[in-house]
């Protein structure tokens, strides 16, 4: 609605020349003249208009010109209802042809209303009885038909408008880009995002939907790299430098992509949650950086405590063979997991205990997924090792 409301206010820039060259030439001068004092008096200035609203018939089109001009100072005030009201009253009964910016005028105020239903049913009646639209007001309807997924009716009038304005404006080329890739039409819109960032190259929010135009049409590298490009033009947000993170590991860079992330939350920390942790935990691991994939699940580990940092940690330190931190961390694990402790963590603490030559604690640990069909033949493996490890050791006892 931000974006509305914006576009509502560039509409009113001329809003009283505009009503004022529709009046008859006395009863405009006699309305600039009340608009003159309303500064002053805004309040006499809204009694003087509805009195002279009351003089005029019902069809005249110096009533609505004047009621038009009336909104446009309730919409100053911050009366926009009263003006939604006043206005719709008006237009009950009348035809179709009479003072189309009334039409237009109420088809802004249901859309700052967030009524795009009710917006649109003005404005295509306003767009069949104006003859030669403004650029911006044509823009206005494109965003309604956005509003209600209306993705081809909003590229026609965009297209319209862009031809039809001398300087159009950037944010019209990215809403039409926008359309295009709901209708199918990407290649169209990358040529729009193109010429937008030839005129703003510093801005990154351009970068950005470049980026997600060419990730829709899948080339990841070209994505991530609109992506990168975007985080060096102004400082990336969370959500953007959790996206390019990502992409990085999908194009084999899991380095790049945990610095990436690394930056972000150095300037972001009190927003990084346990998801984010386990993220840049994952990426490090990926990365072969053992110390920084240990540093940040046990991070994660301190904000959540229910299992899936410290299993992670555990295949850390069982893969470099530090065996009593991984006996360490798959034991707090499991008691994370209390109830539900997935299989696999039996199964690892099982093979720790046996390297730590902790053969009573390995068996407990099997027999916990005795049960389990998908374990059963490298339960019976491990079993038989313990056997052979636990008979040597007798041997060697005896032998002693």
């Amino acid at each position: 609605m931000i974006r509305v409301f914006l576009l509502v206010l560039m509409a009113f820039l001329s809003v009283h020349a505009s009503a004022a060259e529709s009046m008859s030439p006395r009863m405009a001068q006699r309305v600039l003249m009340l608009l003159d004092r309303a500064e002053e008096n805004p309040e006499q200035a809204l009694a003087s208009l509805q009195e002279l609203i009351d003089t005029r018939p019902e069809n005249s089109s110096d009533r609505g010109y004047i009621l038009y001009e009336r909104a446009a100072l309730l919409l100053q005030h911050d009366q926009a209802e009263i003006a939604r009201e006043e206005i719709a009253a008006a237009l009950a009964g009348q035809e179709d042809d009479y003072v189309p910016r009334l039409r237009f005028l109420l088809g802004q105020l249901h859309l700052m209303a967030n009524e795009p239903e009710a917006a649109l049913t003005q404005l295509t009646i306003w767009a069949e009885q104006v003859a030669s639209p403004r650029p911006a007001e044509l823009a206005i309807l494109a965003y309604t038909n956005l509003q209600l997924e209306h993705f081809d009716a909003a590229a026609t009038v965009l297209e319209r408008a862009i031809a039809d304005s001398e300087e159009p404006q950037n944010q019209w080329l990215e809403l039409l880009a926008f359309s295009y890739t709901r209708l199918n039409r990407s290649d169209e819109a990358l040529v729009l995002i193109e010429r937008i960032i030839a005129e703003e190259p510093g801005n990154a929010r351009w970068w950005r939907q470049l980026a997600s135009i060419y990730l829709l049409l899948e080339n990841v590298p070209k994505g991530a790299a609109g992506l990168a490009i975007s985080s060096v033009v102004e400082e990336i947000g969370f959500s953007d430098a959790k996206n390019l993170a990502t992409l990085f590991n999908i194009l084999g860079m899991p380095a790049d992509g945990a610095e990436v992330l690394e930056t972000t939350f150095r300037s972001n920390p009190e927003a990084v949650n346990f998801e984010d942790r386990m993220l840049l935990g994952e990426l490090w691991m990926l990365a072969r950086e053992f110390e920084f994939a240990v540093r940040e699940f046990e991070r994660a580990a301190l904000i959540d405590e229910r299992g899936e940092a410290n299993w992670r940690l555990g295949q850390l330190y069982l893969q470099r063979e530090n065996y009593l931190e991984a006996e360490t961390a798959l034991s707090a694990s499991i008691e994370g997991y209390a109830e539900e402790v997935p299989a696999q963590l039996y199964y690892l603490l099982a093979i720790v205990a046996v390297n730590l030559e902790n053969f009573a604690t390995a068996n407990t640990a099997l027999m916990r997924i005795d049960s389990d069909a998908a374990y059963a033949d490298r339960v019976e493996q491990l079993r038989a090792y313990i056997g052979r490890a636990i008979a040597q050791q007798q041997g060697e006892s005896q032998a002693q």
